[in-house]
């Protein structure tokens, strides 16, 4: 598998920012030893300090739900050809959605998770390069 710039850059920014955490804790070290803690001390403070982001992480990811994570409200199996343009519809009427892809019915159902009007958005895989063109929605 080849990256393209978008990979290289995350890994460089991925990188950086593992190193500098790496030479603060270093820095850390000789900064707490220098007010005249002890070795043990920094090493017992640097240990509560691992734990404590472990918890906050821990906590964050099993909580994330209730916050609000994205979800997927149905699903469809059909082929997409690749390297070619297609066309993406959706229609809708209160709380009913009809998704059409290629003029072809591929999702339909209701879905009151936004009551108020006024927001519409587009995701589409991590693992994806999609490219959009003439995105527009408004009344039929």
């Amino acid at each position: 598998m080849i990256l393209t710039r978008d990979g290289w850059l995350l890994f460089l920014t991925r990188f950086l920012r593992l190193f500098s955490y790496g030479m603060l804790a270093v820095v850390l070290v000789f900064y707490l030893t220098g007010l005249g803690l002890s070795e043990s001390q920094t090493g017992l403070l640097l240990t509560l300090t691992l734990a404590g982001d472990t918890a906050v992480s821990l906590m964050l990811t099993t909580q994330a739900d209730r916050i609000g994570r994205r979800t997927e409200k149905k699903r469809t199996n059909m082929k997409v050809a690749t390297n070619a343009w297609h066309t993406l519809r959706v229609d809708f009427e209160g709380n009913h959605f009809t998704v059409t892809f290629d003029g072809k019915k591929a999702i339909e159902l209701d879905d009151t998770t936004f009551k108020d009007a006024g927001q519409v958005g587009v995701w589409t895989k991590a693992d994806s390069v999609t490219l959009f063109d003439d995105f527009s929605y408004g009344p039929k």
